[in-house]
């Protein structure tokens, strides 16, 4: 039982540490959190901020694991669900339940956001900037976290995915309708906020740029986007199960 406890203490500290801003996975995270939540019951989330006492093990664990993690800044904007159709909201007001937009088959689709959490601080962002190839007159612009996996078009219309760290000038992000969006300037900025969006399909239209909600997945290369989103998928596939049931038709 002591070693037990001491084990305890020491998963304990290492969400502490991953909410320090540590750079271990986000999965690590919830499972060792999910692990102690579920040996001591879930009063044990006092010791980690308190955030497990209203909350059962999975919810919790992935609200504090995720402040580490977040990725978009404050100038993200998302287009949400509503009754009376879509409205494009800030990222600080899409909330977990809703449906916001992403692509399916480079087409628009609803996927439902499981959790989306703000950090403060000092954080540093890569400012992308870009241009759609069919019309430079216009520039636009979207702040993510080095670590955030961002979506790109290779060659012979190959999809990756990468961490924004890993990009060059000339990469070509992806937009709501699919077209090619090249890159043109990379920049370094620190903002005093940030959101960890999660959505169930692991993407999401972020500023109007395909991006997945994935962030320091332990992996620092490139890897193809239909395999990686789908072992991320599986992996967390009982998500929705914790969600609402809700019918956006």
């Amino acid at each position: 039982m002591l070693n037990l406890a001491i084990g305890s203490v020491a998963a304990l500290s290492m969400v502490q540490t991953v909410q320090a801003g540590t750079p271990v996975a986000y999965g690590v995270c919830v499972a060792i959190c999910i692990g102690v939540c579920e040996v001591f019951g879930i009063a044990a989330g006092a010791a980690v901020g308190g955030a497990l006492a209203a909350e059962s093990c999975p919810v919790g664990c992935a609200a504090v694991c995720a402040p580490a993690f977040a990725c978009l800044s404050s100038n993200t904007s998302i287009v949400v669900k509503i009754d009376e159709g879509y409205i494009q909201k800030p990222v600080s007001e899409v909330r977990a339940g809703g449906f916001v937009q992403t692509l399916n088959n480079m087409k628009v689709a609803w996927t439902q956001v499981f959790s989306n959490h703000k950090a403060v601080g000092e954080i540093g962002f890569l400012n992308i900037t870009f241009q759609n190839i069919h019309n430079t007159s216009q520039t636009q612009y979207i702040e993510v976290t080095p670590e955030h996996e961002l979506v790109l078009m290779r060659a012979n219309n190959i999809v990756t995915i990468s961490p924004a760290k890993n990009i060059q000038m000339d990469d070509v992000l992806i937009d709501s309708n699919g077209q090619q969006l090249l890159i043109t300037s990379l920049e370094k900025t620190v903002l005093n906020e940030k959101y960890n969006l999660v959505t169930l399909d692991g993407t999401v239209l972020a500023s109007d740029v395909f991006v997945t909600t994935m962030c320091n997945e332990g992996v620092d290369g490139e890897r193809l986007f239909e395999p990686t989103i789908k072992e991320w998928q599986s992996k967390r596939s009982t998500l929705g199960e914790l969600l609402p049931q809700i019918d956006i038709n």
